[in-house]
């Protein structure tokens, strides 16, 4: 029930550096970042890449997630694709699927949630 934006607003309050992707949204800014296209535009390099695409589209950023490589890529809740965390597992990247990282970080972590 909240707004899209709330999971990587909680995790930038949290410490995190938020770089947001989305390809229709290249002309704003979100969390002090220009919004980047693609995350082959990213001009450094990433901990962890946090997915909110719905599971069907995942197989159509699967070479984009290759070429990174990032450590971590977390399917958020609702996002699960086997095929695509097979190939991702494969190369050494870790997979989390179908889990909300805003909740898993504020229940393992000294964070107060919002509310």
């Amino acid at each position: 029930m909240r707004a899209a934006w709330s999971v990587p607003a909680y995790l930038e309050g949290a410490g995190a550096k938020v770089l947001p992707i989305n390809p229709m949204h290249t002309d704003r800014q979100l969390f002090g970042n220009p919004v980047r296209g693609s995350l082959t535009e990213l001009c450094e390099p990433v901990d962890a890449v946090v997915v909110f695409r719905r599971s069907a589209a995942l197989a159509g950023h699967l070479d984009e997630l290759l070429e990174v490589v990032p450590p971590l890529v977390w399917f958020q809740l609702g996002v699960r694709d086997d095929t695509v965390a097979g190939a991702l597992e494969a190369q050494g990247i870790k997979v989390v699927q179908d889990r909300c990282i805003k909740v898993d970080h504020a229940r393992y972590v000294d964070f107060p949630t919002w509310r």
